[in-house]
Parts: C-alpha cells; sequence; structure tokens
C-alpha cells in the first residue's frame, strides 16, 4: 500500500477499500494517513460540490471514524475523544438527502457507542453498567462492546460483574459477517476471552475457550490465533479435565490427518502408516 502517491488520489470509494486494508494489515500510522487524506478530500468537495456514489458525509464522517479508532489502537486516547467529538456533530452538513441525514444519526450513535469504550479504556469502571445497558438495548454493538470490555478489564485489572459474564456467555460470536472490521473484531474477542479467563484463574472455562478458538482459528485459516491457542493450552495444559485434553488431541489429530492425506499418508491412532493400509 505504501507505493500509492495519495497527493492526487481523489477516489472516494477507493479511499475507503484503502483504509480498510490498513486496518485489516493493523498498519495504524498508514491508516492516519489515508483518513487525513480521504477527509481532505472530502471537505473540498463539500466546498465544490460534485456528484458521489454516496453521501458525502458519509466519506468526512468514516475518514474521522477510522482514525479515532487508529488513534485508539496507538493508545492515544487524547486524539481519538477528538475524533468522536467531531464525527458526533455533523449536523452543519448542508442539503442532505435521507441518506444523508441517516448517515449524520449513524455516525452520532457510533460516537455514543465508541464514547462509552474509550471512559472504560481510560480507566473509568463507573462507566461500566451504562455501558452494559447500552449493549443489551443495541446487541448489533455486542462484539465491539465485549472487546471493549475485555481490553479494558485487562488494561487496569479490574473483575467483571456477572451481568457481563452473563452478556459473555450468550454471545454467539459465529453470528457475525465476513467483513474485515468484523472478523477483526471476532478474534481479537476469542483471545481476549481466553487471556481474561486464565488471568483469573478460571481455568476451565479458560481452556474450553481455548478449545473453541482453535477450531475457529483452523476453519479461519488464521495461522496467528492457531500458534496463539496450542501456546496458551501447552503452558496450561497441567489444569485441564481428561475430556479437555482428549478433545484437544482430537482437534491435532484431524490436523495431521489433513496433512498426510496430501502425501498418501494416514495416522492410525499410533503410527503413519500408507493411507492404503487403513487409518483409524
Amino acid at each position: 500500500m505504501s507505493e500509492i502517491d495519495l497527493r492526487n488520489y481523489r477516489d472516494l470509494d477507493g479511499l475507503v477499500k484503502l483504509l480498510r486494508m490498513a486496518y485489516s494489515l493493523g498498519n495504524w500510522p498508514e491508516l492516519i494517513d489515508i483518513a487525513d487524506h480521504l477527509h481532505v478530500t472530502a471537505r473540498g468537495m463539500y466546498e465544490q460540490p460534485v456528484h458521489t456514489e454516496r453521501p458525502l458525509v458519509y466519506y468526512y464522517g468514516f475518514s474521522l471514524l477510522m482514525k479515532g479508532i487508529a488513534f485508539r489502537k496507538l493508545k492515544n486516547y487524547a486524539e481519538e475523544r477528538r475524533c468522536i467529538r467531531q464525527y458526533s456533530d455533523l449536523g452543519w452538513f448542508q442539503n442532505l438527502d435521507d441518506d444523508g441525514i441517516k448517515e449524520i444519526q449513524r455516525l452520532n450513535f457510533l460516537a455514543k457507542a465508541n464514547s462509552f469504550g474509550l471512559d472504560l479504556l481510560e480507566g473509568k469502571v463507573e462507566a461500566l453498567p451504562k455501558y452494559v445497558q447500552f449493549l443489551i438495548d443495541h446487541p448489533q454493538e455486542m462484539a465491539p462492546g465485549l472487546v471493549n470490555i475485555l481490553e479494558a478489564a485487562l488494561l487496569h485489572d479490574f473483575d467483571l460483574n456477572d451481568e457481563v459474564d452473563a452478556l459473555i456467555e450468550e454471545f454467539n460470536p459465529d453470528t457475525m459477517e465476513a467483513d474485515p472490521l468484523i472478523f477483526s473484531r471476532y478474534t481479537r474477542f476469542m483471545y481476549l476471552l481466553i487471556i481474561y479467563r486464565l488471568r483469573n484463574q478460571d481455568y476451565r472455562k479458560g481452556l474450553a475457550c481455548t478449545l473453541h478458538a482453535l477450531d475457529k482459528y483452523i476453519h479461519l485459516k488464521d495461522m496467528s490465533g492457531f500458534k496463539r491457542c496450542i501456546a496458551l493450552f501447552e503452558m496450561f495444559r497441567g489444569y485441564a479435565s481428561p475430556s479437555q485434553i482428549k478433545e484437544y488431541q482430537s482437534i491435532l489429530s484431524c490436523i495431521v490427518q489433513s496433512e498426510l492425506m496430501e502425501d498418501d499418508m494416514a495416522f492410525d491412532g499410533k503410527q503413519i502408516v500408507p493411507s492404503w493400509e487403513g487409518a483409524v
């Protein structure tokens, strides 16, 4: 991505794609650069109106939203707060159609959600009850909300109450859409939950989360997550129940079988044999 010269790049939708790509790669400094360019470009088009595929306020607000996310990742919470203030109040945009008005309302809603998350990350634990109620009222925000809560709990070393624990147990990430932003939250949620459980010495749940995540990371072909789960299970193997060890070995056996199949070999439970001799 770094080879792209942004100076004369004015394709708003192209810049949105570049922002999403930078997010998926975790390239936060480059994301900020692209967001700044999208912001300036959209502002210039507002002053000299041109036709755009989506309401111009979408691009303007999206640049601030993504820039705020990058600052959060860099733990620059003051700058994220500044971005939130900017995209929370875009009522000054003129000549809006219905889609534009809906976009301003959406950004205002996201500003409220992100403000709650930022409060927790800044250590304002007293914000947790209101944030939990917000997530219950707006379940579409449950995925990023739980990530924020888990990150804050680990960062500031506070325990989650029963209500939050119930939300975590009820949350089903399998229903999440196949979008790069949402996919990242999915994998982040699983990893943070494992760390939170193990840190609090809840080894049964922690290892159960690890096994569930291991299976999902294999399905998603996420090698980074896969390696983390293997390492964590091995480090805490001594706390695993017999059934958990059996499940772990079964998952690994399936991986071995799949890999050996490419070479017409198989694993019979004790040794590697030619596949035509049969395998367990």
